[in-house]
């Protein structure tokens, strides 16, 4: 396996990971947008694996959820 794939497939268990998670919390798409800044139509494209989203994306969610 590539590298790129391999940074892929993990990104794409982060997402995972943070869909399951807000699901779980009970959150929608709006509350992660306002609790971390990334817009609603970003985090739709990442949940349903239409983007390859950057990193910076992804720890804006996780550095949030690490305060909550």
């Amino acid at each position: 396996m590539k590298a790129s794939d391999e940074i892929f497939e993990k990104k794409q268990n982060l997402v995972h990971e943070i869909l399951r998670t807000r699901r779980e919390m009970g959150m929608t798409q709006k509350n992660i947008e306002a609790a971390c800044g990334v817009k609603q139509p970003v985090i739709a494209r990442m949940e349903r694996g239409l983007t390859d989203p950057q990193l910076t994306t992804i720890l804006k969610v996780l550095r949030r959820w690490a305060r909550l």
